[in-house]
C-alpha cells in the first residue's frame, strides 16, 4: 500500500500538501533561472540621450570654436613690375592677397598688368615722379617743372594704358611729392577716376596726406620697405617690423620690389607662420574701407 495512505486505507492529507509545496517550489526555481539568464540588467553607466523629446539629435547645433583674434592687418605691395615678368610670376605665387604696382611705358608693362589681373591680385600704377637726387625715374615721369595740363594729361594717359588699375603709388618722387601743386594735380586725376593713393614714403616732407585730406581721397602711407637689404635675414627683420606696426596700430603697409628674388622666397616661407601668429593679409582697397591711415613710421 502507498505511503500517502494511512493503515486504514484513507489518504494522508499532510503528505499531499507537502507534495504540492514541492511542485510549486520547483516551478518557481525554474522560472527564476530562466529570468536571470535571458533578461539582461540595464547598463547604468550608459550615457543618457541628449536630444530633446520630439527632436532629432542631428538638429542640435554643432559647438563653434571661438574665432581667433586678429593681431594685425597687413597689406603687401610689390613695386617696379614691367621690366622682367619672370620675376613677377614668382611673386604672383604668393597665396595671400597682395597688390602689384606696374611702371608705365615699359616693354613689359601691359603684359605685367595682364598677369596681375589673371592671378587675382590688385593692380596699381607705379607712377614715376621726380626725385631730389637727380636720378632718372624712368619714362613718363611727373616733374615739378611741368605745367598743370601736362601733369594731368600724363597721369590720365598712364591710367588709360593699363586697364584694371585700382590705385596709384609713387616711384621715387621725393621732390615731386613734396610739391603741393603737383600733388593736387595728380591726386585730382585719381579722384576723378575713383582711385586711391599710397604714398611710398620717399620723403617725410610729402604733401600727399594733406592734399588727400582736402580732396577726401582714400590714402595710405608705406609703413616699411621690406628689401632695403637683399639679405634674407634682413628681409625677415623688416617683416617683423611690419608686424610690430600692425599689432600696435591695427595695420601696416609693407612694400617690396619685384627684382628681389630673395623677398619672394622669404614671403613664401614665412606666410604660414604669419597666419599662425594671428596676422592676416588684406587687399589695399579692403584695408582702406575700415582703417584710417594715421601717421606711418618712415623706415
Amino acid at each position: 500500500m502507498s505511503a500517502a495512505r494511512k493503515s486504514n486505507g484513507k489518504p494522508d492529507n499532510r503528505a499531499i500538501i507537502l507534495g504540492i509545496y514541492l511542485l510549486v517550489g520547483s516551478a518557481c526555481i525554474i522560472w527564476l533561472a530562466v529570468f536571470l539568464f535571458h533578461v539582461r540588467p540595464r547598463d547604468e553607466t550608459a550615457p543618457a540621450p541628449t536630444a530633446r523629446p520630439g527632436r532629432e539629435s542631428s538638429d542640435m547645433p554643432e559647438p563653434q570654436e571661438p574665432e581667433k583674434r586678429i593681431r594685425g592687418k597687413l597689406a603687401l605691395i610689390i613695386d617696379d613690375a614691367g621690366y622682367n615678368n619672370a620675376f613677377l610670376e614668382t611673386f604672383l605665387a604668393f597665396p595671400g592677397p597682395m597688390a602689384v604696382s606696374v611702371l608705365p611705358g615699359l616693354p613689359g608693362s601691359r603684359d605685367a598688368s595682364r598677369l596681375v589681373r589673371k592671378a587675382g591680385k590688385e593692380l596699381l600704377l607705379h607712377l614715376p615722379m621726380e626725385p631730389e637726387n637727380g636720378q632718372d625715374p624712368g619714362p613718363g615721369a611727373v616733374y615739378t617743372r611741368m605745367g598743370d595740363e601736362a601733369v594731368r594729361d600724363l597721369v590720365r594717359g598712364h591710367l588709360d594704358s593699363l586697364p584694371g588699375i585700382v590705385g596709384v603709388n609713387n616711384h621715387m618722387g621725393s621732390r615731386a611729392t613734396a610739391d603741393e601743386r603737383v600733388m593736387s594735380l595728380v591726386l585730382g586725376v585719381l579722384r576723378e577716376r575713383g582711385l586711391f593713393f599710397v604714398d611710398s614714403g620717399t620723403t617725410a616732407a610729402s604733401a600727399g596726406r594733406r592734399v588727400a585730406g582736402e580732396l577726401k581721397l582714400p590714402f595710405l602711407e608705406r609703413s616699411v620697405f621690406l628689401d632695403n637689404e637683399k639679405d634674407k635675414a634682413a628681409i625677415r627683420e623688416s617683416i617683423e617690423r611690419g608686424k610690430a606696426v600692425a599689432e600696435k596700430r591695427g595695420y601696416a603697409v609693407m612694400i617690396g620690389h619685384v627684382w628681389c628674388s630673395e623677398l619672394a622666397e622669404v614671403l613664401l616661407e614665412v606666410y604660414p607662420d604669419i597666419l599662425d601668429e594671428g596676422y592676416r593679409f588684406y587687399p589695399v582697397s579692403e584695408l582702406l574701407k575700415g582703417e584710417s591711415s594715421g601717421e606711418d613710421s618712415w623706415n
